[in-house]
């Protein structure tokens, strides 16, 4: 039994894909220096018009290897998550026969990892044609006076609400995955703006990253690394802009792995909370920080980490990770805007922040 991908396959066709996008960026280059050298001598509202016709079609011709660099990156990630995948599937095949027949649990979770794979494909698939399809509108943001954009894009956005120049805590909400989706947008700025006002400071929903759109693409970690880098940046020019704010970094479900990819190299951030984690890679650079670990109870990212380990290295909510746990009665796995969450977040804006080693 084989899955329907294959992760060779798929890194095949996104190196053809970002090959043909820069072979047309550089020819569509190429045209707009010659017609431009072209041009220069004409004048006339015919030779104006010509030179407007041909630089849009060029600009047309960009357009289109933009869409052939979105494919490529959606068929990496996917040959990423494939990878790993196989790699799982390698393991229980080499296991021998006797082990099948004694645990039943490895056939189960045989079976359940090729119906992961027809999953990926067909989340896979569905990138794919939304990116092939008919350009919507614009994005639009939900209009409220107390937000402030300070990025929007493709898939990517974020939003700030209070003070971030003078405000004495500032809460950075990393949403997982399905969260470069606008229509899962206006859900999390309203959780950004219920943390602003709970905690008294600012908060920030930070959809900054391409995330994975479906939970089975949160298997791969290249995502998180891509846009921990983006983290890192943004959480200094926070410190640059207010040095003396508390500044806390929440990762939510897979923002919870960027997050700690991010912190891994060297985040700024007082305190790092994990909410509902698949796993970190590890312990944040900075010995200073402080870690806290969420968990609701009846979370079934739960069932993911144990004290050996979790999907994405090691798990923070576990007894053998060093980090403040914050086991939390309700079910589910949303944070952010729910009492008990909250109560949680308030009393540790309002501590001291800690001290860098001399």
């Amino acid at each position: 039994m084989s899955t329907p991908l294959q992760a060779s396959e798929l890194a095949a066709a996104a190196a053809t894909h970002h090959h043909n996008r820069a072979s047309m960026l550089e020819v569509a280059q190429a045209h707009t220096q010659q017609w431009k050298q072209g041009f220069q001598f004409s004048s006339g509202e015919a030779f104006e018009a010509g030179q407007r016709m041909l630089l849009g079609q060029l600009a047309q011709w960009q357009h289109t290897g933009g869409i052939y660099e979105d494919i490529a990156q959606i068929l990496q990630l996917t040959s990423t998550a494939q990878r790993e995948l196989e790699q799982i599937l390698n393991t229980i095949t080499g296991l021998p026969q006797q082990v099948f027949n004694a645990i039943p649990g490895v056939a189960t979770l045989y079976l359940g990892l090729h119906f992961m794979g027809q999953e990926l494909d067909r989340a896979c698939a569905t990138q794919l044609n939304a990116l092939c399809a008919q350009p919507a509108a614009d994005v639009e943001l939900p209009e409220d006076p107390e937000a402030t954009i300070l990025q929007i894009g493709h898939g990517t956005a974020v939003v700030a609400y209070g003070d971030l120049e003078h405000a004495s805590s500032i809460v950075t909400l990393v949403p997982g995955v399905g969260s470069s989706d606008p229509e899962h947008w206006p859900a999390k700025l309203e959780e950004a703006k219920t943390v602003a006002a709970s905690t008294g400071g600012a908060a920030i929903a930070w959809m900054g990253y391409i995330a994975p759109p479906h939970v089975l693409g949160g298997i791969a970690t290249e995502p998180a690394v891509v846009g921990a880098e983006d983290l890192q940046r943004f959480q200094a020019s926070l410190r640059e802009q207010n040095p003396h704010a508390k500044l806390v970094v929440m990762g939510h479900s897979y923002g919870s792995v960027l997050t700690g990819h991010a912190a891994r190299k060297g985040l700024d951030a007082d305190t790092i909370i994990y909410a509902g984690s698949p796993g970190v890679p590890g312990y944040p650079h900075h010995r200073h920080t402080k870690v806290i670990a969420v968990m609701n109870h009846g979370d079934p990212i739960g069932l993911s980490g144990t004290n050996q380990g979790a999907i994405h290295g090691m798990d923070p909510a576990a007894l053998s990770y060093r980090s403040e746990k914050w086991n939390l009665p309700r079910l589910g796995h949303s944070y952010a805007a729910h009492p008990e969450f909250l109560e949680k977040l308030n009393e540790e804006v309002a501590s001291a922040r800690p001290q860098a080693p001399d």
